[in-house]
């Protein structure tokens, strides 16, 4: 197998089979004609460019276009589906935790946020027993991203 063209071969490819489920009428398949699906072959090229093809520098938008295709494909096809700007905070957070060089703590950080803020929104009934983060009317988390990003910023080596 030639790497050299690895991301453009597999980009085809998948726009190929794109095309023929267009043309094709498969009632199993029917959810994945809509344009999500295109975000999800182009983040699948881009993966597969950079594991098979050693490009590391590829995983990076690869998840990131992938989750985008994912999350917009979930919010076309299914009901259920959570839709809150904490996921692309998720989407962003998982793609800096695969990325290589220096992006695991980053993506740690987002990922918490993500889950936090997606808990805030969603409440369960377990996390409406924690206690309240508040002083005085005044919410304490909002104060405390702002004082760990300030201390990222500053006085993190």
């Amino acid at each position: 197998m030639k790497k050299q063209n690895l991301f453009i071969s597999t980009f085809l490819i998948g726009m190929g089979l794109y095309f023929l489920l267009q043309s094709h009428s498969v009632p199993m398949l029917s959810s994945f004609r809509s344009w999500p699906t295109i975000l999800m072959i182009l983040g699948a090229s881009f993966l597969t460019e950079a594991f098979i093809g050693r490009k590391k520098d590829h995983i990076f938008p690869g998840v990131l276009i992938l989750g985008f295709g994912i999350h917009y494909h979930g919010l076309l096809t299914y009901e259920f589906w959570f839709q809150h700007w904490s996921i692309y905070l998720l989407i962003i957070g998982l793609a800096f935790f695969f990325k290589n060089q220096g992006g695991r703590k980053l993506g740690i950080l987002l990922l918490i946020i993500s889950g936090l803020f997606i808990l805030l929104q969603w409440q369960p009934v377990w996390f409406q027993s924690l206690p309240s983060f508040s002083l005085e009317g005044i919410s304490l988390l909002p104060l405390l991203l702002i004082g760990f990003g300030l201390y990222l910023l500053f006085l993190s080596k």
